[in-house]
């Protein structure tokens, strides 16, 4: 069966360099563990250094944290607003009837982030709309507004600049002349705020960032780089051969669609051996994936195969045996959620 190896010293090691570079300028640093479901592992191994809050997408993840970890919710439904166990430390919207709705319910005491939209083009309330947002929100019971907060990178790719200081400027300057509130953070999410992190470019309000694709990746994907300095091996998926044979590849005959409604043809020929894995796009996609052997090369997959060529490899490889495989932050989230693919903390 294939596994996940999860190198957890890894991503502690990461943590703590990118935690370094934080604390040294003054930010607050939370990291973001949505990508292996808060697992109590890696959270632990967090506490460990120091950490005190982690920040997750998932109410369901947030909630089965046990002891003194905060938790910090990054999207809340309306109905779990509404109806669900909302046992959190920090919650980050952009919704006045979420706000609303929690406020109503009470039983607890909510402090928010609010999103504002900054060139994401994601969640986020207006710069013009923000005094008027935040006026209404102080009023409401059991809310209390702790910080402005905006997302980078994940969506249309958008970096910290000199406009998003402008803006961001305007809107802090807006909510202090119409109620004279200031806010205790003013955060930025996404590792696509790190290299303006590093170089003092990020602007003078924020304090308070939110990171999880340098921690557990050492990758930039909004840049497509390497982060120097940071370690790129943390997950690792070993794929089991099913079979190995030559293979005669050519072009002729009928062709249709493959199993993703994709038009596939061969721009080589001749015999080649070709190894069968056990994995598919069901355990992980193969689009964000590299071999550590560097005569491996990816053919394709389907929902429950891949398909490698190995005839160029170094070494002889049998059924039975496993080839490694790097992986992005996409690849490794579907491992660790899949059934077919086995996680091993290591």
């Amino acid at each position: 069966m294939s596994f996940l190896s999860i190198r957890t010293s890894s991503i502690v090691q990461n943590l703590q360099r990118v935690k370094q570079e934080c604390s040294s300028r003054g930010y607050t640093l939370v990291p973001v563990t949505k990508i292996c479901l808060s697992d109590p592992v890696i959270v632990d191994a967090f506490a460990g250094c120091g950490i005190d809050t982690v920040a997750d997408s998932s109410l369901a993840c947030l909630n089965r944290l046990q002891g003194g970890m905060k938790r910090f919710l990054l999207k809340i439904r309306l109905n779990e607003a509404r109806n669900g166990e909302v046992d959190c430390d920090y919650i980050y919207t952009s919704s006045m009837d979420v706000l609303q709705s929690i406020s109503q319910r009470g039983g607890g005491h909510f402090r928010v982030f609010l999103a504002l939209e900054l060139g994401d083009l994601r969640e986020g309330i207006l710069t013009e709309e923000l005094p008027g947002f935040v006026e209404t929100a102080l009023a409401l019971p059991n809310i209390e507004i702790t910080g402005l907060s905006s997302n980078f990178g994940c969506f249309m790719g958008k970096l910290p600049d000199g406009e998003v200081a402008a803006v961001l400027d305007d809107a802090v300057r807006g909510v202090r002349r119409k109620t004279g509130f200031e806010f205790e953070y003013i955060s930025f999410g996404g590792t696509a705020v790190y290299p303006a992190l590093l170089t003092g470019e990020l602007p003078d309000p924020v304090n308070h960032v939110r990171i999880g694709e340098a921690i557990f990746f050492g990758y930039n994907l909004t840049l497509g780089e390497p982060i120097e300095g940071l370690i790129h091996d943390a997950f690792i998926l070993s794929g089991e051969i099913l079979e190995i044979r030559d293979k005669r590849v050519d072009g002729r005959g009928k062709y249709g669609f493959n199993a993703f409604g994709e038009e596939i043809r061969n721009e080589e020929s001749g015999t080649r051996k070709r190894a069968v894995l056990d994995f598919g796009e069901l355990g992980s996609p193969i689009r964000g994936m590299n071999p550590t052997d560097g005569g491996v090369r990816i053919i394709g997959s389907t929902h429950d195969y891949t398909v490698v060529d190995i005839t160029t490899c170094g070494r002889s490889y049998r059924a039975g045996e496993f080839i490694d495989f790097k992986l992005n932050y996409t690849s490794a989230a579907q491992a660790f959620i899949s059934p077919q693919v086995e996680n091993r903390f290591c």
